[in-house]
């Protein structure tokens, strides 16, 4: 397989516990970049104190589900962790959740704002989660733009059709894509695949979920990530290791720390 990357994998030990070390040991040796996305206090302080290899960056954020519990305490503890704790290229992953509604729309709306404040002051990308709630998202990144937001946008399992696409190329955001685009039930893959354009495109496992063909069903991991390039080649008729290189240029221009290190 190619050493490619996972720009969205959530390798914590609530999610595998005994195998936790196996599972970034496979990450050290068979991927390039592996971005781990911490969108809970407990998963946060965890980043901050497991060791991870060198090819790991860190994104930080309060997820959707969680908004009715976070306060402004909350929020500044969050700024703080992104201040201070090294390899945090982002902030993430934020956003709306109208499918499960864990939270009520508008505690979600006030923490995904709050957020997206957060980040433009300290200048970080932004990773948006949005189920089922495509016409806000758009609503409130568009609104964010239009009030001097510069930091990069990427959406993350991005699961929306090619007219939504459309849209979210006018606020020039990144696009990534996990393992649904090998399902066979996935009709609209191909066609919104083909309309992102080639230098926003990125592929995650958003593991310890949504694994792809062969292994659905079972519990994801990063190294996984390698079906999803495999599919995406397909779709776009380029060979693996052209889209590859390809998709680790676009890692490193959505999240511009990464250069610097």
């Amino acid at each position: 397989m190619i050493p490619t990357v996972d720009s969205h994998a959530h390798v914590f030990s609530k999610y595998y516990k005994d195998d936790l070390s196996v599972i970034i040991e496979e990450c050290a040796n068979n991927l390039s970049y592996v971005v781990n996305v911490a969108c809970d206090k407990q998963m946060i302080d965890e980043c901050t104190k497991q060791i991870y290899p060198s090819n790991f960056y860190f994104l930080f954020g309060f997820h959707p589900h969680d908004a009715k519990s976070i306060d402004s305490a909350d929020l500044l503890w969050l700024k703080e962790k992104l201040v201070k704790t090294k390899k945090i290229i982002g902030l993430g992953e934020i956003g709306l959740d109208y499918f499960k509604e864990y939270s009520p729309v508008k505690d979600q709306l006030k923490l995904f704002k709050d957020q997206i404040s957060i980040a433009d002051k300290i200048g970080l990308p932004v990773v948006i989660h949005c189920r089922d709630a495509y016409p806000d998202t758009v609503e409130i990144l568009k609104e964010a733009r239009n009030n001097g937001f510069k930091p990069n946008i990427l959406l993350h399992c991005f699961s929306g059709t090619v007219l939504d696409v459309e849209k979210y190329i006018e606020l020039d955001t990144y696009f990534s894509f996990a393992g649904p685009v090998t399902f066979k039930n996935n009709r609209n893959a191909d066609q919104v695949i083909k309309k992102v354009p080639l230098n926003r495109l990125l592929i995650e496992t958003d593991c310890p979920y949504l694994s792809p063909v062969p292994f659905r069903g079972k519990t994801n991991k990063p190294a996984h990530v390698y079906y999803v390039l495999k599919k995406i080649s397909e779709i776009l008729e380029i060979e693996e290791e052209k889209l590859n290189e390809i998709i680790e240029d676009n890692l490193k221009s959505m999240f511009p720390r990464i250069k610097k290190e």
